[in-house]
């Protein structure tokens, strides 16, 4: 496993040597008191509020941005409990873990990640709206193997079950 482990590891770094320098950047703002989000305020899709990544794609260098709160095989970011709606709900500490990220809509374009079924995040989905989620096709075979797509299903989130949201869309990772 170890020696497996480290070869997918390693074919992951050459592929990221691969790609031009000067074609992706990133950047991590230090939030400030002014630029917290109030309560009226409407998120951008996949809930995350980072009011500058709109301004970066805007400069002359810059082609594109996304909002994320980590980056791919990063190894950093949040992870949640879930349970599938329509289903037994099993105690908090014997539910499955999967890990969290909440994005902007554009960030499947920027990263090429194809859409496989469903749609992506849109400006429509605000803080107010039900909430939504983009699943990978990985996660979507393990949790609905009996499906032809888990498209308009239900997750579960967090320690009592009750913060519902609708898959809406699975990317082909």
């Amino acid at each position: 496993m170890l020696l497996v482990g480290s070869g997918l590891l390693l074919a992951s770094f050459i592929k990221l040597q691969s790609t031009p320098r000067a074609s992706r950047c990133t950047a991590s703002p230090a939030p400030s008191s002014t630029s917290r989000r109030s309560a009226t305020r409407p998120r951008p899709a996949g809930g995350l509020l980072l009011p500058g990544h709109r301004a970066v794609a805007r400069q002359p260098a810059g082609e594109a941005a996304a909002a994320t709160l980590s980056l791919p095989i990063s190894g950093f970011g949040p992870r949640g409990v879930y349970a599938v709606e329509g289903r037994p709900i099993p105690p908090t500490s014997q539910r499955a873990i999967a890990a969290i990220n909440f994005v902007s809509e554009d960030y499947f374009a920027l990263l090429q990640i194809p859409l496989q079924a469903g749609r992506l995040f849109a400006p429509t989905d605000l803080e107010k709206s039900p909430g939504v989620v983009v699943i990978n096709a990985s996660f979507a075979k393990r949790l609905f193997p009996d499906k032809s797509s888990a498209v308009g299903q239900v997750l579960l989130r967090g320690q009592k079950a009750d913060i519902k949201l609708e898959i809406v869309g699975i990317g082909a990772t």
